[in-house]
């Protein structure tokens, strides 16, 4: 048994997590389980509830368990089994951070539609964004509903509530042909010039492009399959994952810019028995075809700084006015030019990988300004 920072046994099963709070697991018949807490003494009563739970198909805390003895039940033995890792994981961090704080000590059956109304009305007085807001009550709902199903409440308390008003996002825009040219021009120099140009020529997500194998990529038959995606949580670091839906695996044809610009990209590239003891891989992420320098994936906030480096530089130092952008600006700008030069819905639906076409259909809804004058003039000339 180990120590934490404060030189207190961490007892059986339990360690201190690098942020300071605590993590205790046992395996009982197989199945790995795991519970969290900020303090020494509250992972190690959920560790003991959890166990007592797991192994005699009770709560071990009577019929009105805490909301936060039932999170973790409900985790990790039934949401567990329907969703990825990395969404187990999500689900954690939000709990964690946004729920647990002003609910986790209450009885599952004292929360009332009040209490979970005041949660949220807090949270967006916070200015957290909608998202957040929404995952939360997602979170919650499910949460509640396994508890009914069980007969552990009656009632869910979740359905009696009215989210408060949305603030208004900022939607991601798409880069004009201008723009576009320009940024390109001064991405060059950038050692992540690769990324952005294969992200404007194919649509992928940044997650897709830094989960790109190798043995994913089909030069002579000019195309790629995008079959995984880089996640990164706290409790399992930088993993590669199933791609964000069933529809997301996908074989996208190459033009013949992309397989240039893939061919000159191997051919610098070291081989690969050269690199086979230098560059540690991680698990199904070897031979990747835009590693970082130690051969482990891209890392997204490195993406996202660059290309804020670059926009800044456009903007103070060759004094052009360019608009925000991040690495979603590109595969959005990607389906801009598709829309533009008249490819039909559900193809980009196809190639972007989207699940339901209505997400497809929005992006014709919002297309640029300079598109719009240049349809309205063909409707000009049919009433002249």
């Amino acid at each position: 048994m180990g120590k934490d920072q404060k030189g207190r046994e961490l007892g059986r099963g339990i360690i201190q997590l690098p942020n300071k709070s605590y993590q205790g697991r046992f395996t009982y018949q197989g199945k790995r389980y795991a519970v969290y807490h900020r303090t020494l003494t509250g992972v190690t009563e959920k560790l003991r509830n959890t166990r007592y739970e797991i192994e005699h198909g009770a709560p071990g805390m009577g019929s009105t368990p805490s909301l936060d003895f039932w999170f973790d039940l409900w985790l990790n033995k039934y949401k567990s089994l329907s969703v990825k890792q990395g969404t187990v994981d999500t689900y954690h961090n939000y709990y964690v951070n946004y729920l647990s704080p002003s609910l986790g000590q209450m009885k599952l059956a004292n929360i009332s539609p009040y209490n979970l109304q005041q949660l949220f009305y807090d949270l967006r007085q916070s200015g957290y964004s909608n998202n957040t807001v929404h995952l939360c009550y997602t979170l919650l709902n499910s949460l509640f509903k396994q508890a009914c199903r069980l007969n552990l409440l009656q009632h869910n308390p979740v359905q009696k509530i009215e989210l408060p008003r949305q603030h208004s996002a900022p939607r991601q825009q798409a880069l004009s042909r201008t723009e576009q040219e320009i940024f390109l021009s001064y991405a060059r120099k950038s050692p992540y010039f690769p990324v952005y140009s294969l992200a404007l020529l194919t649509g992928m997500r940044v997650g897709e492009l830094r989960a790109l194998r190798w043995c994913d990529v089909d030069l002579p038959n000019a195309s790629l399959m995008v079959t995984g995606t880089i996640k990164y949580t706290k409790q399992q670091g930088c993993f590669r994952d199933s791609p964000k839906t069933a529809s997301s695996y996908r074989k996208i044809p190459l033009l013949p810019k992309a397989i240039e610009l893939l061919e000159d990209l191997q051919n610098k590239q070291p081989h690969p028995e050269s690199q086979a003891n230098e560059r540690p891989q991680l698990e199904d992420m070897d031979k990747l075809v835009f590693p970082s320098k130690s051969g482990k994936p891209l890392c997204h906030g490195v993406l996202n700084a660059d290309i804020n480096k670059i926009v800044a530089y456009i903007n103070e130092k060759a004094g052009i006015p360019f608009p925000p952008m991040t690495p979603h600006s590109l595969r959005h700008t990607f389906s801009t030019r598709c829309m533009e030069s008249g490819m039909a819905p559900k193809v980009l639906q196809s190639i972007l990988g989207h699940q339901n076409f209505s997400t497809t259909m929005d992006l014709y809804s919002h297309v640029l300004p300079d598109q719009k004058k240049a349809e309205m003039k063909k409707l000009r000339f049919g009433y002249l």
